[in-house]
């Protein structure tokens, strides 16, 4: 007779969405770009690159990029973590994107969250 076999797989529970998502009350985590309420216009929206920044966090090594196309973060269209305080992202279609940025704390729990901010992508010539 074979015995199942099972791995346990590590996730840090706030990619889940069962950890707490309060992050203390005096840590924000400052956006860089693209600013509040850009609008980017490329020739072919699907091709471009955005690039989003963030400042660095002192003590954390991880960061989660949320973007999506309403406010609400539990639709998102695009989740990226990095240790560093920049992620590009291609493959967006023209629209209107909200984002934000979680600093991860050791334990997989959030120690700073950015405001959420408003990006709009458009077709056409630059």
């Amino acid at each position: 007779m074979t015995r199942p076999v099972f791995r346990l797989l590590a996730v840090p529970l706030v990619f889940l969405g069962l950890a707490t998502s309060a992050a203390p009350e005096d840590s924000s985590l400052s956006l860089i770009a693209p600013a509040d309420k850009a609008v980017f216009t490329f020739p072919d929206v699907a091709r471009a690159t955005v690039t989003f920044t963030w400042q660095a966090v002192p003590g954390i090594s991880e960061f989660w990029l949320t973007v999506g196309q309403d406010a609400d973060p539990s639709r998102p269209i695009v989740q990226r973590t990095s240790a560093e305080s920049t992620i590009s992202v291609r493959g967006f279609r023209e629209g209107k994107y909200f984002w934000r940025v979680e600093a991860l704390g050791a334990n997989g729990t959030i120690a700073a969250r950015s405001e959420v901010r408003v990006l709009t992508l458009k077709s056409g010539t630059p």
